[in-house]
């Protein structure tokens, strides 16, 4: 007697050939887009409430963490409650294997300990990257000071669009000849931002070097870029096959796991060049023919070794060998690990966290929510909108006869005669009161 065939699970198979799930996961879909609509509303709302904040540098900043941490909770949630997988973290040079994660009294990660500051580059396989990218920073409490680098069509989304750009993410036309002065300019604000923040302000500009993800489609594009520029090529197996934003978010048939692997490199250890002359007013100035080819190198090297890490996992099914030592840390130290592998059969220096908030949930759940005070100020300002305008009204005509007595005050102080310098003290502050009212 034939055994039934076992059928692989849809994770498994391409989204072109799995079933039709749409009645199955109507409730679930239903209940996500209602879910997240109403986070991104409140988030936008807040954004929109808040705007005079956006164009008043001390608190620019805040402005813009606010609208982050909100919706970086928001992207957590609806991951926990709709498409829960866990991220398998590993890391290699310029970390410390011993300190770089946290975890709470049953063993699940809780935290990582990553450089305050840092331009994060990610290789770019599916349209979801952003999404368990973004859960990450959420880890790492980068998720308030996140930027990340996006086409710049993508501004002209009604509501998502607006709202990132008033978040203050980098748009590039993809053309450098375009690019090139607005992602100068772009920078330095994010950079003097952040320096006002002080020292211990975390920043993490997100960037997607390979531009456009890998697909059939561009696959002979890339031939011809790697026969070009005798670069090794990317792997055949496209992602985006498998896993797509609707097919995660409203199939509901997310990824089992996601290895995430971490390397971080210190600024004096890449060529970068003479960064003297990238003070203020500066940043047009991109270094040498020598300096960029040295960077080029750097990089296409650094990329090389993420095909070969690429490689070990489709090998092995991690970015960490069994039983081998673990590489030497480049800056934050080179203690060793201990070899055994762990309870749950994860290989040494694999970390295991299950996408979700902490704990209390329900306080956190609120706060990606904006604590749904941007609705209740809505509603609060339409029914007493009346009383609001009859307060304008009045602080209209306040402001009207606050200038016209202080006026008086000044014309007063310059008649008097005196002379003597607290009485031109004084008409000087009157003036300057008038004028600012």
């Amino acid at each position: 007697m034939a055994l039934p065939r076992q059928q692989p699970p849809l994770w498994a198979l391409p989204v072109a050939q799995r079933p039709s799930r749409l009645w199955a996961a109507l409730p679930f879909t239903a209940a996500f887009i209602l879910l997240f609509d109403i986070g991104i509303l409140t988030t936008f709302t807040a954004l929109v409430l808040l705007l005079p904040l956006a164009y008043w540098r001390p608190t620019r900043l805040a402005y813009r963490c606010v609208g982050k941490k909100a919706f970086g909770g928001l992207l957590v949630l609806v991951v926990q409650l709709f498409s829960p997988t866990e991220l398998v973290l590993t890391a290699g040079e310029g970390i410390d294997h011993d300190k770089w994660v946290e975890k709470d009294a049953e063993g699940t990660v809780s935290k990582v300990l990553l450089p305050a500051k840092g331009i994060w580059i990610s290789n770019h396989t599916t349209l979801a990257d952003w999404l368990y990218l973004w859960s990450f920073t959420y880890l790492s409490s980068h998720s308030p000071s996140l930027y990340i680098a996006l086409k710049s069509s993508l501004r002209r989304i009604p509501i998502i669009g607006w709202s990132i750009k008033m978040l203050g993410f980098v748009f590039l036309e993809r053309n450098w000849a375009r690019d090139a002065k607005p992602f100068a300019r772009q920078l330095r604000q994010i950079g003097e931002e952040t320096n006002r923040g002080g020292i211990d302000e975390k920043l993490a500009l997100l960037l997607f070097p390979e531009g456009t993800i890998v697909t059939e489609n561009t696959r002979a594009a890339s031939k011809r870029f790697a026969v070009k520029t005798n670069t090794s090529q990317r792997s055949p197996i496209y992602a985006s096959d498998y896993y797509t934003l609707p097919s995660i978010l409203l199939s509901h048939v997310p990824p089992p796991e996601l290895h995430l692997h971490v390397r971080a490199f210190p600024l004096a250890a890449i060529p970068l060049g003479d960064l003297s002359r990238l003070r203020r007013g500066a940043l047009d100035n991109e270094g040498s023919a020598e300096e960029k080819a040295a960077f080029e190198r750097w990089l296409r090297e650094r990329w090389t070794e993420k095909e070969q890490l690429l490689a070990r996992y489709r090998a092995e099914g991690s970015f960490v060998p069994a039983r081998a030592s673990k590489p030497k840390t480049a800056r934050y130290g080179n203690a060793e690990e201990d070899d055994d592998d762990d309870d749950d059969g994860r290989r040494p220096g694999e970390h295991v966290w299950p996408i979700r908030l902490r704990h209390p949930f329900v306080w956190e759940a609120l706060a990606a929510f904006c604590f749904f005070l941007p609705f209740l100020a809505v509603f609060f300002l339409w029914q007493h909108r009346a009383l609001a305008l009859e307060a304008a009204k009045h602080a209209a005509a306040w402001v009207g006869l606050s200038g016209g007595a202080v006026a008086g005050t000044a014309k007063a102080a310059k008649s008097c005669g005196c002379g003597n310098m607290a009485g031109q003290a004084a008409a000087t502050a009157a003036h300057k009161l008038a004028g600012e009212l």
